[in-house]
């Protein structure tokens, strides 16, 4: 709403975080989706007339992370707003915060509902030259974040190492799912985030995914071509992963 006119277009990459081309549609924006390649590598968008292009990086639900040489060319080729999505940043190996102070067109999102592991909360940041915050600040609610949230927020930026050991704890829990994931024939796409990708050795994913809805185990799903195959399974608790686990086992692939 700050950055594009109705009827100007906003890009984004395909497969990725899914509410893009909903908050298009809302908003009465053309969407310019651009296919990633067969494994979710980059694909040089195109940026014609795209007045705003969302990058999730970490990609969801993919899990990739595209390298900043290709991020700054995008960077450098978009003539309207480039807006970073780093939701799941603290988990991956090197993050793009800086680009903001490099460019005054580039936009970067945090969250607090991943590594801080508080998604109930809601809470998250954008940072971004003045201009692009006076902006957003124009159409902000006057009471978005209350005084609830705004002191567990503070609380928890006060408290990084905490989150570092958190996305620790998580990362090596994902490695070994990971690793298990493997023997038992998935296909596990590499993940820096809490999530893993991944594809059943031999049944449909959604027979997979109403199985284990039937044991209380919930992963995602999301229908379509280049999706359909695959389940995205957040990382939870080590008792919780086990369970996961072994019930895979049950089904038998």
């Amino acid at each position: 709403r700050a950055l594009v006119a109705r009827r100007q277009r906003v890009g984004w990459f395909e497969p990725s975080y899914s509410l893009y081309p909903v908050l298009a549609e809302m908003e009465e924006v053309r969407g310019a989706p651009t296919e990633l390649g067969p494994h979710g590598e980059w694909k040089e968008p195109d940026l014609d007339g795209v007045a705003l292009f969302f990058l999730t990086n970490p990609n969801a639900p993919t899990g990739l992370r595209f390298d900043e040489p290709l991020v700054r060319q995008l960077c450098e080729r978009c003539q309207g707003f480039v807006a970073i999505d780093e939701a799941y940043v603290d988990f991956a190996s090197k993050d793009l915060m800086h680009l903001t102070r490099e460019y005054e067109h580039v936009l970067v999102f945090r969250t607090l509902s991943k590594s801080f592991s508080l998604a109930g909360l809601r809470l998250g940041y954008v940072v971004a030259s003045p201009p692009v915050i006076e902006a957003l600040a124009k159409l902000k609610d006057s009471y978005n974040v209350d005084r609830i949230a705004q002191c567990l927020a503070l609380a928890a930026l006060s408290d990084v190492d905490w989150m570092r050991r958190n996305v620790e704890r998580i990362q090596a829990t994902r490695e070994r799912v990971r690793a298990a994931l493997l023997d038992l024939g998935y296909e596990v796409w590499p993940s820096e985030t809490n999530f893993l990708w991944i594809r059943p050795p031999s049944r449909p994913a959604v027979e997979v995914l109403r199985e284990l809805r039937q044991r209380r185990i919930l992963v995602r799903h999301f229908p379509g071509p280049r999706t359909g195959d695959y389940l995205r399974v957040t990382i939870g608790t080590d008792e919780e992963m086990d369970a996961f686990l072994a019930a895979l086992r049950d089904l038998g692939g």
